[in-house]
């Protein structure tokens, strides 16, 4: 089932649409949640999380481990 079912089945039951994004930036990670259908969505949670992803990337060519395990944490599989 994809996305698009899954909002007909919602508006069928008579709830609201909800859809999520998740930036995933070099120095933060954040998660916006809006509802409603259409052009003008409302946000109805919007959280950031700083964990610094890309602390030491110049040096190592790496991501910061750490900081990679703390968004494993913050963003489950």
């Amino acid at each position: 089932m994809d996305g698009t079912e899954l909002l007909s089945q919602a508006g069928a039951a008579g709830m609201t649409a909800r859809c999520g994004v998740v930036d995933l930036g070099s120095n933060s990670v954040r998660l916006v949640v809006f509802e409603g259908r259409g052009r003008n969505p409302v946000a109805i949670f919007n959280e950031k999380a700083v964990l610094g992803l890309g602390r030491g990337l110049h040096d190592t060519g790496q991501l910061n481990a750490d900081a990679v395990a703390q968004a494993l944490t913050i963003i489950p599989s």
